[in-house]
């Protein structure tokens, strides 16, 4: 069995740009609706929040050896 490859596949299209923050939203409004797999995404969204936190000079998530 051979597979096709498309070497010539357009790039998609991005008609809309949302922020992380209004993504969640997005995600918990699904959640919501009865989505299974938003709840997945949401995960996997705060993970890289949480990895991108440690660049940032005020955290957003508290971290388990500080206080706030």
């Amino acid at each position: 069995m051979s597979y096709q490859v498309n070497l010539f596949r357009k790039p998609p299209v991005i008609g809309e740009v949302v922020s992380r923050a209004e993504y969640r939203e997005i995600l918990l409004a699904r959640m919501a609706a009865g989505d299974l797999y938003a709840s997945e995404t949401l995960t996997m969204v705060r993970k890289a929040d949480m990895a991108l936190d440690v660049l940032r000079e005020k955290p957003i998530y508290k971290r388990n050896n500080e206080s706030v």
